[in-house]
């Protein structure tokens, strides 16, 4: 379901309606896309007011109303917060197979394609870089609903950019609105509605590596329409990938059908004191993808095409289907009494992951939320805008686990030791898991002339509960809860200049994959793992100037306590190593992001970030293995957390030399980029290889920091000529070509940090080009 708010269309300078306050469900806020008055002619009002018109249309493509950051609708350069809203067009000129593409612009933002498809390593301001697989750290809501788990995990497999219309990123803890997934920030994907397409449309895509291989294609359909207080939206798409690498292949199939009522008023929507809004959602995504793994140095160098050979001896891949289904409902109460909404969700979840065991998941998940939001005038000429909710979660489902053959099931449970096969393992798996999560927040606004104070709290509880059925003794039943307050003021400067300044107190949980990778055999939970906590320090300013120009600058010291860092072990007795994690004992992450979108003229667009970030752990001693194959302690106080460069800039430039033809050229670059807690520029590993019936055998592997890279991308879009039919109405096409990584270079995309087997490197793709057409007929 979408109710998008008005979010700038690109910055193609169109004409867009004023909305009446929105709630934090997205309504629709959307006029025909009236081109603004062509070069060289005057409409019928004065110079005067088409002048006034045309800054105003500008002001609004600059300062979109967004409503993550709060769960109100608000312009974006009244916020106390950090947010970036990355538009139709950017989106619509990618690929649309990975959210790295279009979030690349983004400052303090780091979002790395580990293998082609849409498995991406997010980070914001350094929460999220430890994770191995899926999202951590960053809370990902699909039309303001959390489609993260109650754990803090997130699979990326139920976004279809296909179907996205904008793209909204909170940077900064957001855990006194969503809770202990949203330490690091926010990412809030808006999806189309039938109100806004009316009509039918097909992408086709299809591409490869340089110019002689077809490795990509999708197809991507969708229908739309609106009769009266109804409307409608259906996308489908399909896709196939055959990587650059070794056991590489993807393949992605994914149907969204969307169904809103807006309840009319003389054939117009009621309006917002009163209105009535409604949505049903279902969507099925279906994805096959397998797993090649990270590199050594050596190999990411000179052959990045290649596989870790033990992901292809078992065959290490995901196949999952995905269910989700639910309902969203809002109702203006007046003036008095303010807006109460609501929403239901309910997911249903297969998976088939063959990794260092196959691991076999029947899940379940059902969630609801509740809000009410209320704005008055207090004594004292303040305005109040108060708003309080409830968020309710409950994930839970059977995990069983088999001996790794060759991709296949080896054993049922409980595993033995096969020395049939010449395969050594532990005891596996046969678990059924609840995580239950409750959160409660509250938040107000008050406005006095120029200045905003924002003060706010939520409650949360995350319980595991994981029934142990091979050792009922190691059964656990373990609870964490937080407050987490933030406190925020803005002053208004002068019309389109603000400053703010905040503090708010972020957490996170464990997620349930990082309390059961334990290197204790015998356990299988890692128990001393615990919630990490931070306070973030932020101060900053946005500026609209002359309609032209939204310059956005914020500086932050977050300090963290617990911080989690990943690291590959080496388990005696165990044929694949396994990644475990730890608590960091304190770091302090300082930072500067700044971004500037600029309305250079008619035909040009520049869009600009920066980001410098230093995180450095103050306190942790860890531990290393020597030469000899002990593990000796080390202390990593003053080093910084591997995986986060610490300075990126990009840069994108749109340009439409004539009405049909559009082009778009980026840029980014980045410095070094640390693998290890010890920041080694070059060295050695030392890791151990299991040896069936022999103690393990020490290996040496040279290692080193990933050096700084730039890359280049281009987009070119061409709008053939519009026809009309009796009976179609208007018919339109356009052909574009795509090209990531113009000049080939070859980089690492991202990193597996503190790997105990030397494998940290995740080797990017080197020069792709893709191809296709976009055709539509009828609506608008």
């Amino acid at each position: 379901m979408s109710f998008p708010p008005l979010v700038a269309r690109g910055l193609a300078w169109t004409r867009v309606a004023s909305c009446a306050p929105a709630t934090a469900f997205v309504f629709a806020c959307i006029v025909p896309s009236a081109a603004l008055p062509a070069q060289g002619t005057r409409p019928a009002s004065s110079r005067a007011d088409s002048l006034r018109a045309d800054s105003t249309a500008r002001a609004r493509a600059l300062n979109p109303v967004v409503t993550t950051a709060t769960r109100d609708a608000r312009e974006l350069r009244t916020l106390p917060v950090s947010v970036t809203v990355v538009d139709t067009t950017t989106i619509g000129r990618t690929s649309q197979v990975s959210l790295s593409e279009a979030l690349r612009t983004v400052p303090g933002v780091i979002a790395g394609n580990l293998f082609g498809g849409d498995d991406v390593r997010l980070s914001i301001r350094g929460s999220g870089a430890r994770g191995g697989f899926g999202v951590r750290g960053v809370g990902i809501l699909l039309d303001g609903v959390p489609i993260t788990e109650p754990d803090g995990q997130t699979r990326l497999d139920q976004l279809d950019l296909g179907a996205a219309r904008s793209i909204e990123i909170v940077r900064g803890p957001g855990s006194a609105m969503y809770g202990g997934a949203a330490s690091g920030g926010v990412v809030n994907v808006i999806t189309r509605s039938g109100r806004e397409l009316q009509g039918l449309s097909v992408r086709m895509t299809g591409g490869g590596f340089g110019f002689d291989s077809v490795n990509l294609r999708r197809v991507d359909l969708a229908a739309g329409g609106a009769r009266g207080a109804f409307d409608a939206y259906l996308q489908a798409s399909g896709t196939r990938i055959n990587g650059m690498r070794v056991q590489n292949r993807n393949a992605m199939n994914r149907a969204n059908l969307r169904l809103n009522y807006t309840r009319q008023v003389d054939g117009a929507p009621a309006p917002a004191a009163t209105a009535t809004r409604v949505g049903l959602d279902v969507s099925y995504s279906d994805l096959d993808m397998q797993i090649p793994g990270s590199l050594t140095d050596g190999a990411w160098r000179t052959e990045p095409w290649s596989a870790d050979p033990l992901n292809v001896t078992g065959a290490y891949a995901r196949r999952e289907q995905r269910w989700r289904f639910g309902a969203r409902a809002s109702q203006g109460l007046g003036t008095r009494f303010g807006t109460v909404e609501a929403f239901a969700f309910g997911t249903a979840r297969t998976i088939d992951h063959p990794i260092f065991r196959v691991v076999d998941q029947n899940t379940h998940r059902v969630q609801g939320g509740l809000r009410h939001a209320i704005g008055f005038k207090a004594p004292g000429a303040l305005q109040v805008r108060l708003n309080t909710g409830l968020d309710v979660d409950r994930w839970y489902g059977d995990s069983r686990q088999w001996t790794n053959v060759g991709g296949t099931q080896g054993r049922s449970t409980p595993c033995v030791n096969d020395r049939v096969r010449n395969i050594v393992s532990v005891p596996c798996t046969n678990q059924f898991i609840t995580l239950p999560g409750l959160g409660t927040y509250t938040s107000a606004d008050i406005t006095r002339g120029k200045a905003t104070l924002t003060a706010g709290a939520r409650y949360d509880r995350v319980t595991y509960d994981i029934e142990d059925r091979v050792r009922p003794t190691l059964s656990v039943n373990q609870s964490f809860d937080q407050v987490s307050p933030r406190m925020a003021l803005r002053y208004d400067v002068k019309p389109g200049v603000s400053v703010y300044t905040s503090v708010a107190r972020g957490f996170e949980v464990p997620t349930n994959s990082e309390l059961t990778a334990s290197p204790d055999t015998i356990q299988g939970l890692n128990t001393a793992l615990r919630p990490s906590t931070l306070v973030n320090y932020e101060v900053g300013a946005k500026a609209l100037l002359a309609s032209r120009v939204l310059l956005d600058v914020a500086v932050y010291r977050t300090n963290v306590t617990g911080e989690f860092l990943s690291r590959t072990v080496v388990i005696p007795g165990v044929q694949f190593p396994r990644t475990i994690f730890e608590n960091v004992g304190r770091t302090r992450r300082t930072g500067l992001e700044l971004s500037a979108t600029t309305l250079v003229a008619p035909w040009m667009d520049v869009v600009t970030s920066y980001t410098y970030a230093r995180y450095v752990m103050t306190q942790f001693t860890g531990t290393e293995i020597n030469d000899r194959g002990q593990s000796v302690p080390a202390n990593y106080a003053g080093k910084r957390i591997p995986g986060v460069p610490e300075q990126r800039v990009a840069a994108e430039v749109r340009l439409r030399p004539t009405s049909s033809l559009g082009i778009s050229l980026w840029g980014e670059a980045q410095g070094r980029t640390y693998v290890d807690n010890a920041n080694t520029v070059r060295g050695t590993i030392f890791t151990q290889v299991t040896q069936t019936g022999a103690p393990p055998r020490v290996v040496p592997v040279a290692f080193g920091a990933v050096p700084g890279y730039g890359l280049a991308h281009a987009t070119l879009t061409y709008a053939l000529p519009e026809t009309r039919g009796a009976r179609t109405g208007a018919s339109r096409a356009s052909l574009f070509v795509n090209v990531e990584n113009l000049l080939d270079r070859r980089f690492v995309a991202a990193i597996a940090t503190n790997s105990g087997n030397g494998r940290f490197y995740f080797p990017g793709a080197g020069r792709v080009v893709n191809a296709g057409v976009t055709m539509s007929t009828g609506g608008r």
